[in-house]
């Protein structure tokens, strides 16, 4: 269904201003850094509404993990609470996403028989319809195809059922975690902008959020096929299938990037195309070649731009559930890395520095 009615993102965006202001900020982490880990976990008992309801089985650094993702989860369904109509809907499809993330925790925990089916319930946040309940549920079942049935039944969409059952059958055929993976996403992208369709601002913004993701995941994956070929593996045909849909970068720019010798040329022709964006954090992969740094600047990037929606954004429509949404996720972040580090005995300069990297300063 495309939307056709007027969204009024008023009342919620009001109440997300009130919210925010109990989102921790810098300063707020540097008080928390010198904390052991019990100290952490009862200060985020106190400061959270949900400390009744989230889980206190296991240690401390699971207890703590937990509570973490109760926390954003909590904080995301209120937020899907304050809107009503068309701005709901727009918020339904912004929020799907998570509905996604955990879809594919929950498949390769599926393929993993190895793995306790408690485990990957802490990477799974309660937002959406697969939640920890339903998850645990899931993840009884027997094997990758139990879960793939299970999964399939307790969907809400019978389409995006059906798709996961075809998906899942190609898997059978190749046992190519990873294009299944990809099938799923794929899925869910074309699902999600053929909703949203381009009639108004608010779409459109989240139509460019939803091609950024995309983009720079499918460039991710072009330079590591990049670096297979430079290697010496070009005698190695690529799989046929690599890139995600949805993105704005065309299959054939990929192509050009994929067999491009050159990294300066590499970036010096995406940053013609496709601006500023890209062109900042690739010129340092030009220099050392690292990808996974590459990977945690974009996403600290991203993370840092849809903030800035608070202030550069429209107050009166999407760009403000976009804001909220991204600061909740980095204050999840940075909370979970505070609760490693006091587990594991991290200095306290490499936190601060962990911690600078993933509030997007330089």
């Amino acid at each position: 269904m495309i939307f056709s009615r007027a969204a009024d993102f008023g009342y919620g965006n009001t109440r997300l201003r009130a919210r925010r202001t109990a989102i921790l900020r810098a300063d707020d982490y540097q008080q928390l850094i010198d904390l052991d880990l019990d100290e952490l976990l009862d200060l985020l008992q106190r400061r959270s509404a949900i400390s009744e309801t989230a889980p206190d089985s296991g240690n401390s650094l699971q207890q703590l993990h937990m509570l973490i993702q109760h926390d954003l989860g909590s904080a995301l369904e209120d937020m899907r609470s304050f809107y009503r109509g068309r701005a709901r809907e727009l918020v339904d499809v912004l929020l799907s996403r998570y509905d996604l993330a955990n879809m594919i925790t929950i498949l390769r925990a599926g393929a993993r028989p190895d793995l306790a089916p408690d485990h990957p319930l802490q990477a799974v946040i309660p937002v959406g319809w697969l939640r920890p309940p339903v998850a645990s549920q899931i993840l009884r079942s027997d094997g990758l195809a139990g879960v793939v049935e299970l999964m399939a039944r307790a969907l809400p969409d019978r389409d995006q059922a059906r798709a996961l059952h075809n998906s899942f059958e190609q898997y059978q055929r190749t046992k190519d975690l990873a294009a299944l993976e990809r099938a799923v996403i794929g899925d869910h992208t074309k699902r999600s902008l053929s909703r949203l369709g381009r009639s108004d601002r608010s779409s459109r913004t989240l139509i460019r959020f939803l091609q950024q993701q995309a983009d720079q995941d499918n460039l991710l994956v072009t330079l590591r096929l990049r670096d297979a070929i430079l290697s010496g593996a070009d005698d190695t045909p690529p799989p046929a299938e690599t890139l995600l849909p949805g993105g704005a970068i065309s299959q054939k720019s990929f192509d050009k990037i994929r067999h491009e010798p050159d990294a300066a040329a590499v970036v010096t022709w995406l940053g013609t195309r496709y601006g500023h964006p890209l062109r900042t954090p690739l010129q340092r992969w030009v220099s050392d070649g690292d990808l996974l740094e590459l990977q945690r600047t974009l996403d600290r990037n991203t993370i840092a731009s849809t903030i800035r929606l608070f202030v550069s954004g429209d107050p009166l429509a999407i760009d403000i559930p976009l804001a909220y949404a991204a600061e909740k996720q980095l204050e999840a972040q940075e909370l979970r890395l505070l609760g490693e580090a006091a587990a594991r005995g991290i200095p306290r300069d490499v936190v601060n520095s962990e911690l600078s990297l993933s509030m997007g300063s330089s």
